[in-house]
C-alpha cells in the first residue's frame, strides 16, 4: 500500500490521492504534524528535503507532487491515465508542465497574498493576477472544443491541472473572472464534482465575492491612569555585572571581523582581491565556515518571495551579527521548476553559535561545515561570496545569482 505524507487535504498531495482513486490503487495518509513529523530522523532518512507531499512506495520513497501522480498512474497502465498513444502521452506531459508553470505558480502567489500567507503587495497582486489570467485564458481557448484537456477521457493532465487551480478558484477567482473563463469553469466544476475529488476536497468551493487584503492586527491602546502618590523608594540595588558572551572571551585572532566586513564592502573584485585578503587572515582555531541549503526549495517558485524569505533570515540574524558574516544567494538551475537557496556563513568559534541554532530559521536550512583546504569547498565559498560561478555544479560556470543577501 502507498503511504502519502501531507498536511490535511493539501491540493498538491491531492494529485496522487485522486489519481489513486481513479486507478483503483490503495493508499493511506500518514498522521501529520507540520514541523514535527517532517523533522524526525526517520522522515529525513527517507525524504532528505523534509518537504511534503511525499510518498512511500514499494519501490522506495518519492517526492514532488507531479512525480507522485505520475507514479500512481503508471501502476495501472491499462487505464491510460498517462495517455493512450505516444503523442497523447506527450500532450499529457505538456499540459502538466503548462498548468504548473503558467497557472499554478502565479495563481497561488496571487491567492496567498489575500490569504495572509505572504505579505500583501498591491503591485505584485496585479502582476501575478495578470500572469494567472493569461495562463487560464490560454487553457480556456484550448478547452473550447474539448471535454477534457487531452482526450475525451480523464488523464492525469486533468487531475493535476484541477488541483493546481483549487486554491486560487476558492480564494480569488470571482464570478466576473469565471465569466471570462467559461470553458475552464465548465471543465473545472466537472472535475471537482467527480467522487474522487469530493472524497479528497469535500464539496466544491468557488470564490463568490471580491477578497479583501488582510488588515494588520490593531494594537490596543493602554488607558491612561492617574499617577499614584509616590511612596518612599528603597535604595535600588546595583545591577549585577553582565557576563561576557563566550565568543567575546576567545583569544585574539588574526582575522578582524569588522575590518573584513569593511574590506569586502569596499572591494569590487571579490575573488581576485577580497578572498586572498581573507585567506591570509582566516584561521580555523578561531573561525568556522558553514554552507547552508534551504530545505523547502519547492516553495521557491516566485523570485521576489524567495528573496524576501532570505532577506528576512538575514534580518533575524541580529543576535549573531557581532560574530558572523554571510552571503545567501538565490539560483535558478536549468530544467528546475523552482529557485534554489544556498549560502555560506562565517562564524566566530569552531561551530554554529547557540544563538543561531536557537533562531527560528536554523531548522529550515541544512548545514555543512566547509574546509578551505578542500578545493571544492573553497570554490563554492568564493562563488557564493562573489555571487557568481557554478556554485558547486548547481549552475553553468560564470553564472550570476538571481538575488543575493549579505549579513555584515
Amino acid at each position: 500500500m502507498l503511504t502519502i505524507y501531507t498536511y490535511p487535504k493539501g491540493p498538491r498531495a491531492g494529485k496522487a490521492a485522486i489519481t489513486a482513486k481513479y486507478a483503483g490503487v490503495e493508499y493511506q495518509v500518514a498522521p501529520w504534524e507540520h514541523g514535527v513529523t517532517n523533522q524526525t530522523p526517520e522522515f529525513k532518512a527517507k525524504f532528505s528535503t523534509g518537504m511534503v507531499p511525499a510518498m512511500d512506495t514499494p519501490d522506495g520513497p518519492l517526492q514532488e507532487s507531479n512525480a507522485l501522480a505520475r507514479y500512481v498512474a503508471s501502476l495501472r497502465p491499462a487505464l491510460h491515465l498517462r495517455g493512450t498513444t505516444i503523442y497523447d502521452q506527450a500532450l499529457v506531459e505538456q499540459w502538466i508542465d503548462y498548468s504548473t508553470s503558467h497557472i499554478e505558480t502565479p495563481l497561488n502567489q496571487w491567492a496567498a497574498m489575500y490569504a495572509g500567507f505572504v505579505p500583501y503587495n498591491k503591485n505584485e497582486v496585479k502582476k501575478q493576477k495578470e500572469m494567472a489570467m493569461k495562463g487560464l485564458k490560454h487553457l480556456d481557448k484550448h478547452l473550447e472544443t474539448r471535454t477534457f484537456i487531452v482526450s475525451e477521457r480523464v488523464t492525469i493532465a486533468d487531475i493535476i491541472a484541477a488541483c493546481n487551480l483549487w486554491f486560487g478558484f476558492a480564494k480569488v477567482v470571482v464570478p466576473a473572472m469565471r465569466g471570462e473563463l467559461v470553458n475552464v469553469t465548465r471543465w473545472y466544476t466537472t472535475m471537482l464534482n467527480q467522487p474522487a475529488f469530493i472524497e479528497w476536497f469535500g464539496e466544491p468551493v468557488l470564490c463568490e465575492k471580491q477578497p479583501q487584503p488582510p488588515r494588520p492586527a490593531k494594537q490596543e491602546k493602554k488607558k491612561k491612569e492617574g499617577k499614584p502618590a509616590k511612596a518612599a523608594e528603597a535604595p535600588k540595588p546595583k545591577p549585577a555585572k553582565k557576563a561576557k558572551h563566550p565568543l567575546d572571551c576567545m583569544p585574539p585572532s588574526t582575522l578582524d571581523l569588522e575590518e573584513w566586513k569593511r574590506f569586502y564592502s569596499n572591494t569590487d573584485e571579490t575573488k581576485a582581491v577580497a578572498m586572498p585578503w581573507f585567506y591570509e587572515r582566516f584561521e580555523t582555531a578561531g573561525w568556522s565556515l558553514f554552507r547552508c541549503d534551504y530545505k523547502d526549495n519547492e516553495d521557491f517558485k516566485v523570485e521576489f518571495m524567495a528573496a524576501n524569505l532570505m532577506g528576512g533570515m538575514i534580518q533575524r540574524c541580529e543576535a549573531v551579527r557581532k560574530w558572523a558574516f554571510a552571503n545567501l544567494v538565490l539560483l535558478k538551475p536549468a530544467d528546475c521548476p523552482h529557485f534554489v537557496g544556498t549560502g555560506v556563513f562565517l562564524f566566530r568559534g569552531t561551530d554554529v553559535p547557540e544563538d543561531m541554532k536557537n533562531g527560528v530559521d536554523y531548522e529550515s536550512w541544512d548545514w555543512k561545515r566547509l574546509d578551505v583546504a578542500d578545493a571544492a569547498d573553497k570554490a563554492f565559498l568564493e562563488d557564493v561570496w562573489a555571487w557568481e560561478g557554478d556554485f558547486g555544479g548547481l549552475m553553468p560556470a560564470g553564472s550570476e545569482a538571481c538575488e543575493g543577501k549579505t549579513l555584515k
